[in-house]
C-alpha cells in the first residue's frame, strides 16, 4: 500500500471522493492505459465491493 500512496503523491490532482471517481483516478493515474495494463475502472469496483472499502474509507 505505502507504494502506491507514493505513487499517488506524484499526482497534482485530489483523489476523487467517490468510488466511480478513485476508480477512474486509478486507471488514469496507476494501472494506465499501457497495452499490457489489464485492470479495469469495473474491476477497480468490483475489488472493493469485495474488500468493503466503504467501511474503510467511511472515516474520511
Amino acid at each position: 500500500m505505502i507504494f502506491a500512496r507514493l505513487r499517488y503523491k506524484t499526482v497534482p490532482e485530489s483523489i476523487p471522493a467517490t468510488l466511480e471517481g478513485r476508480a477512474a483516478y486509478w486507471k488514469q493515474h496507476y494501472n494506465s492505459y499501457h497495452p499490457n495494463a489489464a485492470g479495469s475502472s469495473d474491476g477497480y469496483i468490483s475489488k472493493c465491493a469485495k474488500c468493503d472499502t466503504a467501511t474503510l474509507l467511511g472515516s474520511l
